[in-house]
């Protein structure tokens, strides 16, 4: 059996582990874009500051099952004859594939987004062009004040630039915190000298990239400009192949297209949310493992389900605050009942469907908090200890106790 994987990110890591692991004589061909594949990208941000070097991000080929792997560009497949184009000219045949290609980072279309000195963070490559444009930098702009924004502000920052980060929404770190939550935030941001402006957008950038102007008016000269808007599924290059799309690829349960042969795992698989059911696309690293590691047993045979993600499903920490996020912390749902306290600096809320935990936001103290996130994630039914989560912050003693 032929097994080809496009892509090199953690849902390949994970389809390979699994694949070897039921099929220990499997040929597995993994083609990969990039250089540097198979590393640890939400810690790229880490590279910026030079907290992390290339090699202590780079995931150990040695606890990978033995693969041919090939550094090289997919731009077309051919599902008649079960091959893969390269952008080499070379072809690489399947008898399954999986596709994990992941996403690329949306440009948005503001004029003069073309200047040089505009910087995404994606890849291990970006970091290290960030880490090297900002040596010779003393003021940045951020566009974008999501994880990532906020992220690689607080590395730029740390290096000493002076940090502008733009939101387009009134808050930051959307959807994984609610306004209460992004005020304590930003209130250590400020504080640590990073300059925030929510509800506004660039709306054009100067010649050259030394400068932008806001939609609200005001302008600022910049030495670097940071895009961190979102990302959109790398699936352009299989366009006219009869895949089913919506925003991604279309999968069932096992992770497979509806060509029987093709699967999809991480940001370019389009699956449901677990707490709404809509569709989900979910650029989450836990989400592409346990995406990756259902696909590969389900292509070599196996029988594994992967019933949905979670657009939220953070652990983190900015400028020392920890922070836990799960679910529907913004009570999006219907009939939503929430309970939220402060103390201090710290912050809890919990979001509830009748005696259904759907949300969690832990911030400053987040003891306890995979007890919520197996709850979450498992739709388990509370009945009376969901007065006693409303009370308390609860163990997995009380659920234990409560069976």
């Amino acid at each position: 059996m032929r097994y080809t994987i496009v892509g090199g990110g953690i849902a390949a890591v994970s389809a390979i582990k699994a694949i070897r692991n039921l099929d220990p004589d499997a040929h597995i061909t993994v083609v990969s874009a990039e250089q540097h594949c198979f590393y640890y990208r939400p810690m790229t941000p880490l590279m910026v500051n030079g907290d992390r070097a290339r090699d202590e991000i780079l995931h150990d080929h040695s606890q990978l099952p033995e693969i041919s792997l090939i550094h090289d560009r997919a731009v077309a497949l051919r599902s008649e004859t079960r091959e893969v184009e390269l952008a080499s000219g070379d072809t690489v045949p399947y008898d399954r594939l999986l596709i994990a290609t992941g996403s690329s980072p949306v440009v948005p279309k503001i004029p003069g987004i073309e200047a040089p000195n505009i910087y995404y963070l994606r890849t291990l490559e970006d970091a290290q062009r960030l880490n090297q444009a900002a040596q010779d930098a003393t003021q940045a702009v951020v566009l974008g004040g999501g994880l990532v924004g906020i992220k690689k502000a607080c590395a730029l920052r740390s290096l000493g630039l002076e940090v502008t980060v733009v939101e387009q929404r009134e808050n930051i770190l959307h959807p994984r915190l609610d306004q209460e939550a992004a005020a304590m935030v930003a209130e250590k941001l400020t504080a640590r000298g990073m300059k925030l402006i929510t509800g506004d957008s660039v709306a054009e950038i100067h010649p050259g990239g030394k400068g932008v102007r806001l939609a609200s008016g005001w302008a600022m000269n910049v030495d670097l400009l940071c895009m961190a808007v979102g990302v959109r599924p790398n699936i352009d290059w299989l366009a006219g192949n009869g895949l089913a799309t919506n925003r991604a690829l279309i999968v069932d349960k096992r992770l497979r297209t509806n060509i029987d042969n093709i699967f999809a795992a991480g940001d370019v698989a389009e699956t449901r949310d677990l707490i709404t059911h809509a569709p989900l696309v979910g650029g989450l690293w836990t989400n592409a493992v346990e995406m990756g590691r259902a696909a590969g047993v389900n292509m070599a045979g196996g029988k594994s389900r992967y019933e949905g993600g979670l657009e939220v499903l953070n652990a983190t920490e900015i400028e020392g605050i920890p922070i836990i996020a799960v679910g529907d912390v913004l009570a999006r749902g219907k009939e939503s009942d929430t309970i939220s306290r402060r103390w201090g600096d710290t912050y809890r809320k919990l979001v509830f469907q009748g005696d259904r935990l759907t949300g969690a936001l832990f911030v400053g103290e987040v003891k306890n908090a995979g007890v919520y996130t197996a709850l979450i994630r498992s739709r388990t039914r509370l009945g009376r200890l969901k007065e006693t989560a409303r009370q308390r912050t609860l163990s997995y003693a009380d659920f234990c106790a409560s069976h």
